[in-house]
């Protein structure tokens, strides 16, 4: 028993050693000669103070609720998966998650092509809000418009701004089209253009 009492488990709560309710726990459990696989969680829950009526613990009970707690998530983690077939397969295995090769080679396929064509949007988005900082400094210049400051407002739907986004789309073909790109995209204007 002293030497359970004395094992260190680090500071936890404040605590450098064991709980005397959590220590009688343990020394319950001795008395029946039995090991448990949970003494490092049970002594664990002892020192956070989350073992309710310590006199009344059960180990046996705890690590049969603690069992049926894994069986349960094994259980639903096992409805997220599949099993794939090379052969012919019925109503009832498809039910129960079964698939054919082909199905899962068609559904990898478009899997694939939708996160390609994902990336090939981040990269345009991210291209065109590349370009339209660059320009910013140029149409500061050249037309005494801040296109950063347009294209917030405009989002922000400030008529004028809208309105000269419109002719700036107009008169800068090149520009307008990187517009469109940024404004199809849908995210905030903060977070397309951070650090701006």
């Amino acid at each position: 028993m002293g030497i359970l009492k004395s094992l260190s488990f680090g500071q936890c709560n404040g605590l450098n050693e064991l709980p005397d309710e959590t220590v009688e726990i343990f020394a319950r459990a001795c008395e029946s000669d039995r090991v448990t696989d949970y003494a490092y969680d049970i002594a664990m829950k002892g020192v956070r103070g989350d073992i309710y009526k310590p006199e009344s613990f059960n180990i046996r009970a705890y690590e049969r609720a603690v069992r049926e707690k894994e069986v349960l998530r094994n259980y639903n983690r096992g409805k997220k998966f599949c099993s794939i077939t090379n052969t012919e397969i019925d109503d009832e295995k498809r039910q129960k998650g079964e698939i054919t090769e082909e199905e899962a080679s068609a559904a990898m396929v478009n899997q694939v092509a939708d996160a390609f064509e994902e990336v090939l949007n981040d990269e345009e988005v991210r291209f065109a809000v590349q370009c339209v900082k660059s320009l910013n400094e140029d149409f500061m210049v050249t037309e005494g418009l801040d296109l950063l400051a347009c294209i917030r407002s405009a989002l922000g739907g400030i008529k004028p701004a809208v309105d000269r986004l419109r002719k700036v789309c107009a008169d800068y073909a090149v520009v307008g089209e990187y517009i469109k790109v940024i404004l199809e995209d849908g995210r905030p204007f903060e977070e397309l253009f951070a650090g701006t």
